[in-house]
């Protein structure tokens, strides 16, 4: 990257780069920072991490296009409630109102979001049971993250349904799965 922007953080980024860090782009070397190359940016970003904060956000803000983007990779996206009178504002609060955005009142909201995730692969790791198939290890591993219906495990695994059926009733019997209204989750 040899065109840093903000410009006033050129300082920041040279520090990273002195430290051994490094500043990616997906845009050519003398890319100007033009309004229409934010959002192919923030994509990168949204999608880089598990969670996007919006701190603030106006009606029209670029924010909100991250917001869309973080939503579209099915990542979480949090919002700092702001003053609902400030036009700085209607953007995030209405993440908030329409159920897009979390709404977070500090850090700890957000680390109780992933300590749940972290038990889930933890339990995935620590007490896994053995299996008769790798197939079944895959349901389990898919299952220990989200409860999920058999046409959308069909669909990740890229399995037909007489064979996931199979699957599916060798690990009921053996009582690590469980099913409810079509929806299986770990026992």
């Amino acid at each position: 990257m040899d065109v840093y922007y903000p410009p006033s953080s050129t300082s920041f980024f040279e520090k990273v780069v002195a430290q051994g860090g490094a500043l990616v782009s997906q845009f050519p070397i003398g890319t100007l920072a033009e309004p229409y190359n934010f959002p192919m940016r923030n994509d990168i970003v949204a999608g880089m991490s598990r969670g996007t904060l919006i701190a603030e956000a106006g009606e029209d803000s670029g924010t909100l296009i991250t917001a869309r983007l973080a939503l579209e990779a099915n990542r979480d996206v949090f919002v700092i409630p702001s003053d609902m009178t400030r036009e700085s504002a209607i953007g995030s609060n209405r993440l908030i109102r329409d159920g897009l955005g979390k709404l977070i009142l500090g850090h700890e909201d957000i680390l109780s979001e992933y300590e749940i995730v972290d038990k889930q692969l933890s339990m995935m790791t620590t007490m896994k049971p053995t299996f008769a198939h790798p197939i079944e290890e895959s349901i389990y591993d898919m299952l220990c993250l989200d409860s999920l219906g058999i046409d959308m495990l069909a669909e990740k695994l890229n399995l037909d349904m007489p064979a996931l059926m199979l699957h599916l009733s060798s690990l009921e019997i053996d009582g690590i799965i469980a099913s409810r209204g079509g929806i299986y989750s770990i026992k």
